[in-house]
Order: C-alpha cells, then sequence, then structure tokens
C-alpha cells in the first residue's frame, strides 16, 4: 500500500516514550489547570502511535495532527525527530490544546479545518493524524479530506479513528432508555456544540475516504468505552459521563445487573469485532490527485 516507510521502534521503546509523553503532559497546564491528566497506559494510543510512526520515513519527515486534544503523539513524534505540527480549531478548545503541545516544542496552527486552509504547501506532509475528529463535523467531511489529500506526498499515510455507530455499548444504552447523542440541554444555550454531529458506521468511514481516491489499508475495531461502563454506578451515569469520584451510591440491584451485562458485552464483542466502540484506519494516498 503506497511508499515503502522505514521508521520502526521497539516494544521497549515505544513504552519508554509513552510514559515520558505522559508524564511531562501531566505536568503540563492542560492536566494541572484544566484537569486533563493522562493516568494510565493506552493500548488504543499506543496503536495510533505504531501507525503513525511506521508511516514517517527514517529521516524523520513531516507529521500534521489535525485535532490534537491531549497532544500525546505530536509529543512523541517531536521525539524521533520529525517535523510535529498541531492543528487545532480555537472553536473547540481554545488555545489550551496547542499551548499544551508548543511547551514540547511542538509547531502550532490555529486553524478551523475545512473553512480554512492549512498554511502548508501542497503534498508536504509524510503522516496525517485524524483522531477522533470527523465525527465532531457539523457538515460534510468532503472539505476536511480533501485538505488531506491536497498535503500528503504521494504516498503519504493518514491514520483515523472514530467511534463506531453501531457499536453494542451504543444498542445496551437504548435498551436503559438512553440516547447515545448528547443531550441536548447540554449545549441548549451556547452559539457553538463542538460534540459528535455525525457517528460513521463502518462502510461509511471508509466510504468517504474512498470517494476521495484515498487506498484503504488496515481497518480495526477496538472496545475502549466498556471501560466507561464498568465503573457506572447510577443509571443517569449513562447519560451524563461524569467521573467516577462525582458519582453517589445507588441500587444494588442496578449494580449486579450492569456487572452483568457488561461481562456479557465484553464476551459478545471479542466474538463479534465488528461491534466494538471504536475503529481506527490507515489510509494512503495514490500518486495521482483525485476527481474533482
Amino acid at each position: 500500500m503506497g511508499q515503502v516507510h522505514s521508521m520502526e521502534l521497539s516494544e521497549n521503546r515505544l513504552s519508554q516514550m509513552l510514559d515520558e509523553v505522559r508524564e511531562e503532559h501531566n505536568r503540563s497546564p492542560l492536566a494541572v489547570r484544566d484537569g486533563w491528566y493522562f493516568l494510565e497506559d493506552d493500548d488504543f494510543l499506543r496503536l495510533q502511535l505504531r501507525a503513525v510512526l511506521n508511516a514517517l520515513p527514517d529521516a524523520g519527515g513531516v507529521f500534521l495532527d489535525i485535532g490534537t486534544g491531549r497532544g500525546l503523539c505530536p509529543r512523541a513524534v517531536k521525539k524521533v525527530g520529525a517535523r510535529s505540527i498541531s492543528v487545532d480549531s480555537p472553536l473547540v478548545s481554545g488555545r489550551s490544546a496547542l499551548e499544551n503541545v508548543a511547551e514540547a516544542g511542538v509547531e502550532t496552527l490555529s486553524i478551523v479545518v475545512g473553512e480554512q486552509s492549512i498554511p502548508l504547501p501542497d503534498q508536504s506532509v509524510d503522516c496525517i493524524l485524524f483522531a477522533d475528529v470527523i465525527e465532531h463535523l457539523a457538515n460534510s467531511p468532503k472539505p476536511v479530506l480533501r485538505e488531506i489529500w491536497r498535503l500528503l506526498k504521494p504516498g503519504g499515510i493518514c491514520v483515523a479513528s472514530t467511534p463506531n455507530a453501531v457499536r453494542l455499548t451504543a444498542r445496551l444504552k437504548l435498551l436503559f432508555g438512553q440516547s447515545n447523542w448528547p443531550n441536548v440541554f447540554d449545549y441548549y444555550d451556547q452559539a457553538f456544540h463542538g460534540g459528535h454531529h455525525h457517528e460513521y458506521t463502518r462502510d461509511e468511514f471508509r466510504g468517504v475516504f474512498e470517494r476521495e481516491g484515498f487506498e484503504i489499508g488496515n481497518l480495526l475495531f477496538r472496545e475502549e468505552f466498556l471501560k466507561f461502563w464498568r465503573s457506572v454506578r447510577k443509571p443517569s451515569d449513562l447519560h451524563s459521563g461524569c467521573r467516577h469520584e462525582e458519582r453517589a451510591g445507588s441500587g444494588r440491584l442496578f449494580q449486579v445487573g450492569l456487572r452483568v451485562a457488561v461481562s456479557v458485552a465484553a464476551l459478545v464483542v471479542n466474538a463479534v469485532p465488528s461491534l466494538r466502540s471504536v475503529m481506527l484506519m490507515t489510509v494512503c494516498k495514490f500518486a495521482y490527485e483525485s476527481n474533482e
């Protein structure tokens, strides 16, 4: 699939790097001031970072992160000698996310992707991380995907992830009488809603990239959301998504029933990967331009 890349790190070095960036992040204002701590090893982050590093040339290359969040991948990529750039929307996260990675030497751009062009030359980027962003786009993903195509070198790789719209946990929420979408009253009085606007099925996720000319590589399903369900204490937590320390005790019958349901759900998603909660996909830009 596309060009051959050669940057490889051993699992021990990868673990060491993740430990380093986690400790650095937990000393940053985003953690200390805003409370966004990174408390434990994250297998899904490890998969994302491994995919990114495999897509970068041995000489380092250029890496772009669209929607930086906690910025752990841009921090890690900076450590291997690549040019690391983070883009985030001032509407979604203000300046805090970009300030977090800037202190690690990552280049930052405050851009509303899809509405503003990223100020980088055509075909100048080896790898783009587009992690858990596409579901937040209020309109068609087409402008953003075309911007990704413009920026990638021929043979360049985009690593993308998004929640699976038909995951088992979403179906179970309906059985509890809970919507899978954000509570409208959480943003009713706000001019801007930065939550999910559309969640993708596997065919949609593949299809929007294929329509812009990308070649689909690996598409993996991972289960991440059952971690939250295991710590739910009362039915309203399924809707609010509040953290464990904010939850009050509730009926023992509900808790026992939920533990049984989560255990059964874990068995189901292990047997049927397409019911897992998150999709991770790598796509490659062909050496020719997509049709307008």
